[in-house]
């Protein structure tokens, strides 16, 4: 989960090096060329670490997908919710009561890129962008409407069925 924070460097600003960042090549994909996009999303799914711990584990898909959730969480947290270009503000001020109605817009161009990423297949679509939702909504407490207009009844229906 610290991804490569050892790494980190005290002259030079990197967010490569937090884990949760690579959730970013579905936020802002203009900002990764192809082959970054494919390592970073690939690297959510084949990391080594990941696979040790995946091997280790009494219930596989339940192990992946709280560890999914966990960096979409952590991602909703430290990336997407302090961005303050997703917020308007009037007179400098922001208006914090609102900020499930205004994340929504991201956390849909997030989803439908991870479920249009060509280098997933369906079924890792299909975890990651549940996870993703989940992590929307615990850190909304709850207060997905907006996001859930933005999704469409069709894809929202699919991810509450799974999200049971």
């Amino acid at each position: 989960m610290h991804g490569r924070l050892h790494e980190r460097s005290a002259k030079k600003m990197d967010f490569s090096v937090i884990k949760c960042y690579l959730l970013h090549a579905f936020e802002h994909p203009e900002d990764h060329k192809d082959g970054e996009q494919k390592a970073m999303a690939r690297e959510l799914f084949d990391d080594p670490q990941l696979q040790v711990c995946l091997d280790l584990a009494q219930d596989k898909a339940h192990f992946l997908q709280t560890y999914l959730e966990d960096l979409s969480r952590e991602y909703m947290r430290v990336f997407v919710a302090p961005d303050s270009t997703h917020i308007p503000r009037v007179f400098g001020l922001s208006f914090k009561g609102t900020l499930p109605k205004y994340l929504a817009k991201p956390a849909r161009d997030i989803i439908h890129n991870i479920l249009s990423s060509p280098y997933f297949n369906e079924e890792e679509a299909r975890v990651l962008a549940r996870a993703f939702y989940r992590a929307f909504y615990d850190y909304a407490h709850g207060e997905a409407r907006e996001l859930d207009s933005l999704l469409g009844a069709q894809l929202r229906q699919a991810l509450q069925r799974e999200d049971g």
